[in-house]
């Protein structure tokens, strides 16, 4: 699934490079001012880099550059369409990833707003480039067939991602999420399928909600962070989470090294209609949980959890539960964990699936070898 994705996303914009190609608009040329973070400043490079993006769209697509310097706007710099809309428009940042900043100013708004009224939103590229500070870093409404690489996400308020109403899978590769605040989220899917490939989420980064939508992430570097802000539950566990699955929302991880951190639960799910992991690496210091489900499967789901072939390295001396399940409701589906290996303490509990139910009325399967170290 991850790799016919892929490879459909590469085909599009492939596709549409010749488009790309027509213009080459510097953000610069149009009269932006990189380096000076006054509100008249940032107001005018706002103008200046949309009138540039909106050049590169009527004539047909292009590419918009975002010189090596730092950029200061106080209003979302993208995309705003009232129909169904092929872009094909490419915004690049020159010298490398860290070198071309953008530099949202009001917190209280996005650096990059990509959306339409009407139908989807494609063919937009994002690459080499640093967005900064904001309420959300990308703020996404109805977008799909789109390509964001390079960028770094950095000390954004809310959300990193932050994916609405989305539509078939928009791709970024390797991204970073860095120096999060106090208060913000790596990403947030409601609808649509949103993936992540040799992606980094790290240095105090929060956590990740799906809802409604899809949330793949195939190689990632998870290191450290847990969920912040407003929860979709109540339920205690759900606010000591790295990931957050409700609502009929699914979580395919694939490959890569997870190490949650504070986290108490690494996954909390309510109602999810699918969790998958498969060759995953999980360093689990503080986590009590490796997954909490609260409610039945979403709409007659009948396997919503999958866990394979992975290594589980448990530092928690109090011991690990491998399945928790929160409520009576949990025993209308089915769990599976098997051919996975589970290292942990030599002084403490072997993994267990801890419920408040039994074990059969749940209908686990499970396959560990424990390796006490």
């Amino acid at each position: 699934m991850l790799k016919l994705a892929i490879f459909v996303i590469a085909f599009l914009v492939a596709s549409t490079a010749a488009a790309r190609e027509k213009i080459v608009i510097t953000a610069e040329g149009y009269g932006a001012i990189p380096n000076v973070r006054t509100e008249e400043v940032a107001s005018l490079n706002v103008l200046a880099i949309n009138k540039a993006i909106a050049d590169v769209m009527a004539a047909g697509g292009g590419t918009v550059i975002i010189p090596a310097q730092t950029f200061a706007i106080n209003a979302p710099i993208g995309i705003s369409a009232q129909r169904d809309t092929s872009a094909n428009v490419a915004i690049v940042g020159e010298g490398g990833r860290r070198a071309a900043q953008l530099l949202q100013v009001d917190r209280a708004r996005a650096v990059v707003e990509l959306k339409t009224a009407r139908g989807n939103l494609r063919g937009i590229k994002i690459s080499d480039l640093t967005v900064y500070g904001g309420r959300y870093g990308f703020d996404l409404a109805k977008v799909e067939y789109s390509l964001f690489e390079n960028v770094v996400f950095r000390a954004q308020m809310e959300w990193g991602v932050h994916s609405t109403k989305g539509g078939l899978t928009s791709q970024f590769r390797r991204c970073w999420f860095v120096n999060q605040t106090v208060a913000s989220n790596n990403v947030y899917v409601s609808d649509g399928t949103l993936m992540f490939v040799d992606s980094v989420f790290g240095e105090a980064a929060g956590g990740f909600m799906i809802r409604h939508g899809r949330l793949l992430l195939d190689n990632p570097l998870i290191h450290g962070g847990s969920f912040k802000g407003p929860l979709a539950s109540p339920h205690q566990d759900a606010g000591n989470s790295l990931f957050q699955v409700v609502d009929g929302g699914s979580l395919n991880i694939q490959g890569g090294r997870v190490n949650p951190g504070r986290a108490v639960t690494l996954i909390y799910a309510d109602r999810p209609q699918e969790i998958l992991i498969e060759g995953a690496t999980f360093r689990l210091n503080r986590t009590a949980n490796f997954i909490a489900i609260d409610r039945a499967a979403y709409k007659g789901s009948t396997h919503a959890l999958v866990v394979r072939s992975g290594l589980l390295r448990s530092k928690n001396a109090a011991g690990l539960n491998l399945y928790r399940a929160l409520s009576s409701t949990q025993a209308a589906h089915r769990q599976a964990i098997y051919d996975v290996v589970v290292s942990y303490p030599r002084r403490a509990p072997a993994p267990r699936v801890d419920t408040v139910y039994s074990a059969a009325e749940c209908n686990n399967t499970l396959h560990l070898r424990a390796l006490p170290r």
